[in-house]
């Protein structure tokens, strides 16, 4: 019984993850519609003076121009990629643009949801994995038993007989003396 409840309750939380998650996802995106560019073109609208403000959080950069719109753009991540060098190296001074650029980390809740979407292939396959490996643990006893149904008949109410209703019967005895007999 156990084991069935633990079957049971790992396929509902795997089932509950995957919500949460989708969920995270979707409704995680803003719901501005702001439209992505190129890191080119925020280079070029920031030389041309166009651009008031960056926020970088993580690899995304948020763009707002001096008219009030509002750009989304991606950049590498590792050493020597943030957006003032990529900026500096394009040649942009960012003292006659006056830019602000402000730097906000990654939510924590965005980076598990990444995770976990990662893994999540690889949980899913264990679980079908594991499913298998349970259907075929009886192995060579239920090779040929694939068939046979496992029904049982449900015996409600039915009397029992037991050997002290008939001791006293003596025909009951005697037959059953011819049975062992022969």
């Amino acid at each position: 019984m156990s084991s069935r409840w633990m079957r049971n309750s790992l396929i509902y939380l795997l089932i509950i993850v995957a919500v949460i998650a989708i969920f995270f996802t979707l409704f995680s995106q803003p719901l501005g519609g702001s439209q992505e560019i190129s890191i080119n073109e925020v280079v070029a609208l920031t030389a041309r003076g166009d651009v008031a403000a960056i926020e970088v959080r993580g690899d995304m950069l948020d763009i707002l121009t001096v008219s009030g719109e509002s750009l989304t753009s991606r950049k590498e991540q590792g050493e020597g990629t943030s957006i003032v060098d990529i900026l500096e190296r394009s040649g942009v001074d960012l003292v006659t643009t006056n830019v602000e650029i402000s730097v906000k980390g990654s939510s924590g809740l965005s980076s598990i949801i990444g995770i976990l979407f990662n893994f999540l292939p690889l949980i899913f396959f264990g679980a079908v994995l594991l499913f298998m490996m349970r259907q075929a643990q009886g192995g060579s006893n239920q090779t040929f038993s694939f068939g046979k149904s496992r029904a049982r008949v449900a015996m409600g109410n039915s009397p029992t007989v037991s050997f002290d209703d008939v001791a006293g019967v003596a025909e009951a005895k005697e037959e059953l003396q011819e049975v062992v007999e022969f």
